[in-house]
Order: C-alpha cells, then structure tokens, then sequence
C-alpha cells in the first residue's frame, strides 16, 4: 500500500490499495470455495467494494463493476493499462489456493509469485502466470 500511495504516478490525492493476495491479510475468498456466490463473507481485507466502478489511470476508461463478492467478472470491459505486468498472488477465478505462488508472502527473493497481464480482458488480467520473485514488477493499486 506503501508503494501504491507513495507512486509519483498517483492519478490524485485519494488512499491507494494494492490488489494482492497475502497469506492471512488480504483475499477475495478462501482456497476452498469459488468466490462467486459468496457475497464477500471469506473476503479480508480485499481492496474492491460491490457495486463501485473501477477505471484506469486516466479516470475515462472502465476497467469494470465490483459485483457483490468482491470481485470484477471476467471478461473485463477494458484492460488495466496498455503495457507490462503485475503482482498479484490470486488464481485465475479470483481464489487463494495454498498452491498459488506468492514469494512466500511477498517476503522472499527466491521462489515464484503469481503475476498478471494487464494487458489483457481475461483471466489472465489476474493470473497470466508465474515470475521470479526477485524481478521487478508493478502492483495494481486500487482507489479506497
């Protein structure tokens, strides 16, 4: 959040969030369950509310709509942004699987973490694949 909030990219002076999946404080849903059908009730901490339109940088061009389990459907409308890729330790639906690389928390210089394309629509847009961790990224910040 640090990072998202301290970015001289920041398109205005709201709370940024980043969309990454911890361990135990940030997740849409539990690694047991889809997260459609549950309303947000396994979500922690999660950046995205039901009901709010989310966009790029630009503030014209919509990403998509929070549904009510904290979650945007896929396909999206629009991709995140035009170039490169992020951290984001989520599954391609959206869960947290004890499977899904997250640089040991995001803690670690080895292993893997699961990254996105954000140049894409579909589930890739979260999960297009695994990266080394020690490799720079971005992070897909979210206005709170």
């Amino acid at each position: 959040d640090t990072k998202c909030n301290t970015d001289a990219a920041k398109p205005n002076g709201s709370t940024y969030n980043a969309m990454i999946r911890t361990n135990s404080g940030r997740k849409p849903c539990n690694g047991v369950s889809l997260c459609s059908g549950l309303n947000g009730s396994q979500a922690i901490g999660w950046v995205l509310q039901s009901g709010v339109q989310y966009r790029t940088a630009d503030g014209i061009t919509i990403i998509g709509t929070a549904n009510n389990d904290l979650i945007i459907p896929l396909p999206l409308t629009n991709s995140i942004s035009t170039s490169s890729e992020a951290w984001t330790g989520i599954d391609d639906d959206w869960r947290q699987t004890g499977i899904t690389p997250n640089c040991s928390n995001w803690g670690a210089a080895t292993g893997n973490g699961t990254i996105s394309d954000l140049t894409k629509k579909n589930s890739d847009a979260i999960n297009s694949g695994n990266s080394g961790c020690p490799t720079s990224r971005k992070l897909i910040c979210v206005e709170q």
